[in-house]
């Protein structure tokens, strides 16, 4: 039952205070068809919103079953709207983009019924107002009076205890308007409608009470409903739900029994029967106990259980009356919605997307460059490794020196051409690139502690000599016009070669072939590692102290030069290429060998002696030794063979090893045990740089000398050669300027075995984010901590700083700084464009709201929250966002397509975004 006592309803317009309603005093039976008649003004509308819950009075109360409704928060009023109340309007208020169906259904949404419930109910309720089967169907495929028929059963689908309808005739014809009236009369017989017309025919045919009302006042109630029959009513619902309780208990009672009754009987014998006789008991027990608690002590029903004095509406959780629409729901009518201006959408999804696309493809630029650079960077690990060597250069020092182009500033005078000082530049350059260069005493202890850096994070570690073996190396060579070859070493046939083409008028080459010291290198001791970056085309990877390996490059060559210098090919052959090269009328064509097979390079023999065989004491200060290069009359040596051809696999493009041959750790071993105490080791061991630099001076030669012949146009000729390495850089900067001089070289203890502590130690950590840790362990050297090394504390004091070389982390590290900053400011450019998008979404979303009134106000009037009604707009906002941003990646990724495209149709680079 609904009674309004002493409302008021006051609005404000300008400065001025409009009473639309005065103190209205009216209660409403639980069944009556209320018509409220009245002139425009007159606060009909308003009275109806205020019984609906949609608009709140101003002062007075409105009593919902018997309770006061002063305390309603939004949250009550929207659970009574979806609960208690159905609106019927004058126009319609359908949704266009929904169907019939799911206009009906809405409620029943709103009020959180299961899929399956909705659409039964909603059938049902369209079933009762004659739209059978007619459920598919959009409202402007429906005339008025379908329409109508469609928010009538809307409004009932709840079934709600009031029904209110605002002039539900008002948009139609007469013979429509009569079957729309009928259906709402025959309604009315068990629940209360109360309907707001101008028509008084209408209301005096239809209607089972009056009500008149004049500028917000009743002026007459021709069916008032008094106290008296409020109580009356009161007493006969207490009497029907008394009734209803009492049979239903009985009823009850009655199965109970009989069940019991069966299974004391044993009637039932099936076991599987029994238990769900047993479990319908218990649930007829629960629901007897239920239905008991309704009743007071007395035996009457308790006032709660009476229709017309239910308590305030319930929500929350485990409550069976709430309003609440679903995220998912609102989604759903927001697709909808959307699909009815589906140019609009798509367009504004687009301009959206404009923005995605351009900061999306600077950072799938951006990070496939960095992928590439990451990919590289673990690649050039194998070839960059963290070396500690006795010397090298501070690339890191060097780049942050002062710039290269500083120049005092001149002042220009009349007449005078003012000398540029070359020669100032080159000596500060000289004195400059003295602090580059990093000196290292690595000693045993260093060795140690490096050997216990931790091996998960080193894929590789590896400890080099520094032995220069082309000394102590000797293959056949064939001179010039030669039919047999002669055993002598491989320095000695760099320097014949040297020779010769300082004889042509091609001696600028020579220095090219000066400048190639490591022909014959010491390989890593890790096969494994070494396996994981090549292939093996040939035989099997060295691991004895008598065999080599030979590393080719990625197409499978090897150089000229290095192939020359090993004795692959004779002198004849070798100037073969260079009158070939340099169109020189002896070019033989006879002679080209551009390849060689697998069984020619293997099948060559190479033979190691040691330091006290090749290097003869001869007392002589200026020429404490001489070198034999030929062999003749050594007798044995160490006889090396070639065991294996590898190849760099596919995915390698810096591995551990170079273009060349290699020798073993098993022949380093070999060679320190011969070597240690040979004579021109402790010879060169005890003088102050451990060191001798042979050349020409004034007196002839000095240091370590030989004589050799080689032939060139059928002449011998007979010369003095120099045991050492010439600095590399020099011969080529020599050759580049047309130099052919060559006069000091140089050679050391360490070249010559004369020290087990490693020239230099490579570690090759697994990837850059191990390498920090590799790092971090390297430089507690450097540190105030105190070590344990080999059980013994060594303190800081004790310890000389050692300084790594790091050059690829350095480059790295620039490199990711200029990615950042290009990739920084181009994403600031392109937000821009994102800002833009968001406020022509929010644009778009306000234009929708706009356009959405109606249906806003029909999700209100059916109970729906506000938050439900922002949930739409959200919901319309989250699809138009998530449209520009699938077209966003989609169109990087087709943009991401081409660039790669591109990019690896011009370059090696597979993948740039």
């Amino acid at each position: 039952m609904l009674r309004l006592s002493k409302i008021t309803k006051d609005y404000k317009v300008a400065d001025q205070t409009v009473k639309a309603l005065k103190g209205l005093n009216i209660s409403f039976r639980k069944s009556e068809f209320v018509s409220v008649l009245g002139p425009s003004g007159c606060g009909k509308t308003t009275l109806l919103n205020i019984i609906g819950g949609l608009d709140k009075y101003t002062s007075g109360d409105l009593f919902i079953n018997g309770k006061s409704t002063k305390e309603f928060k939004d949250a009550d009023w929207d659970v009574y709207r979806n609960h208690r109340i159905g609106f019927i309007f004058q126009s319609y208020n359908l949704i266009p983009h929904q169907t019939i169906l799911s206009n009906v259904e809405l409620a029943l949404t709103i009020a959180g019924i299961g899929k399956n419930e909705r659409t039964k109910r909603a059938k049902q309720a369209l079933d009762k107002v004659g739209l059978k089967n007619q459920y598919g169907k959009k409202p402007n495929q429906l005339s008025g009076g379908q329409c109508q028929r469609v928010a009538i059963a809307r409004a009932l689908v709840n079934e709600p205890e009031i029904l209110l309808a605002d002039e539900p005739t008002g948009a139609l014809d007469t013979t429509t308007s009569e079957q729309i009236m009928q259906l709402i009369k025959e309604i009315s017989k068990d629940r209360l409608v109360i309907m707001v017309t101008h028509n008084p025919d209408i209301a005096e045919e239809y209607s089972t009470r009056i009500i008149r009302l004049l500028d917000g006042e009743v002026v007459d109630d021709n069916n008032p409903f008094t106290t008296e029959d409020e109580k009356a009513e009161v007493a006969a619902l207490r009497k029907e739900a008394n009734d209803n309780l009492k049979e239903k208990e009985i009823e009850l009672t009655q199965k109970i029994e009989k069940l019991q009754n069966q299974l004391k009987s044993n009637e039932i014998t099936d076991k599987k029967s029994q238990i769900e006789a047993k479990n319908q008991l218990k649930l007829l027990k629960k629901e007897l106990k239920k239905n008991n608690a309704k009743f007071e002590k007395d035996g009457t029903v308790k006032a709660s259980n009476i229709a017309g004095e239910s308590k305030k509406p319930r929500r929350g959780k485990g409550s069976h009356e709430k309003a609440k629409m679903s995220f998912w729901t609102a989604f759903k009518l927001s697709v909808q919605s959307l699909f009815t201006k589906k140019g609009r959408t798509i367009l504004t999804s687009i301009a959206g997307a404009i923005g995605i696309i351009g900061v999306s493809l600077v950072l799938s630029i951006s990070c496939g460059v960095r992928t590439y650079i990451n990919d590289m960077q673990n690649d050039m690990l194998s070839g960059n490794p963290i070396t500690i060597s006795q010397t090298a250069t501070d690339l890191s020092a060097m780049l942050n020196s002062a710039t290269f182009t500083e120049k005092a500033e001149v002042i220009k005078k009349a007449g005078i051409v003012n000398v540029d000082s070359v020669i100032e530049y080159l000596v500060s350059r000289s004195d400059q690139a003295d602090t580059f260069t990093i000196s290292n005493t690595i000693t045993k202890d260093y060795v140690d502690f490096v050997k216990k850096v931790p091996s998960e994070h080193v894929a590789s570690l590896y400890l080099n000599q520094g032995l220069d073996v082309t000394n102590n190396i000797y293959t056949s060579f064939f001179e010039e016009g030669a039919t047999e070859g002669e055993n002598i070493s491989l320095s000695a046939i760099k320097t014949i070669y040297t020779s010769v083409l300082k004889e042509t008028k091609y001696a600028q080459y020579a220095s090219f072939v000066t400048s190639l010291n490591e022909i014959f290198m010491q390989a890593p001791t890790d096969a494994d590692y070494i396996m994981s970056q090549y292939n093996i085309l040939s035989g099997d990877i060295a691991t004895k102290e008598n065999e080599v390996m030979i590393v080719v490059g990625r197409d499978r060559e090897l150089t000229d030069l290095v192939l020359a210098q090993l004795g692959y090919y004779t002198q004849d052959e070798f100037m073969n290429i260079v009158w070939r090269e340099t169109d020189d009328e002896r070019y033989d064509a006879s002679l080209d060998k551009n390849e060689f097979s697998f069984e020619e390079l293997m099948g060559k023999e190479f033979v190691y002696y040691p330091n006290n065989t090749v290097f003869t004491r001869t007392g002589v200060e200026a020429t404490p030794f001489t070198y034999t290069p030929s062999s003749d009359g050594f007798g044995e040596g160490l006889k090396l063979k070639v065991v294996g051809i590898l190849e760099p696999k596919e995915e390698t493009s810096y591995g551990c090893l170079q273009s060349g041959f290699f020798y073993t750790q098993a022949l380093v071993d070999h060679i320190l045990e011969e070597n240690l105490d040979s004579e021109i080791a402790t010879y060169l061991s005890a003088l102050p740089d451990k060191s001798i630099t042979s050349g020409f001076s004034q007196t002839g030669a000095s240091g370590i000398t030989y004589l050799y012949s080689y032939k060139y146009n059928g002449e011998t000729h007979q010369s003095v050669g120099f045991v050492g390495s010439a600095n590399a850089m020099a011969s080529l900067m020599m050759g580049f300027f047309g130099g052919v001089s060559l006069d000091y070289y140089t050679i050391t203890a360490q070249q010559v075995g004369g020290t087990d502590v490693p020239y230099s130690i490579s570690i090759y950590p697994l990837d850059f984010e191990h390498k920090d840790f590799v790092r971090d362990y390297l430089d507690k050297w450097n540190s105030e901590e105190t070590l344990e090394i080999n059980g013994r504390e060594v303190a800081a004091s004790e310890r000389e700083d050692i300084t790594y070389t790091d050059n690829i982390s350095i480059i790295i590290s620039m490199v990711n700084s200029m990615i950042d900053i290009v990739t920084y400011a181009l994403i600031g450019f392109t937000a821009l464009s994102l800002v833009v998008s968001c406020v022509m979404i929010a644009i778009i979303t306000y234009v929708s709201v706009v356009e959405r009134t109606k249906e806003i106000g029909i999700i209100r009037s059916l109970g729906g929250r506000k938050r439900d009604v922002g949930y739409l707009f959200n919901a319309e906002t989250f699809i138009i966002g998530l449209g520009s941003g699938l077209i966003g990646i989609g169109v990087t990724y087709l943009l991401s397509a081409i660039a790669n495209a591109i990019v690896s149709s011009v370059s090696m680079i597979s993948r740039i975004a």
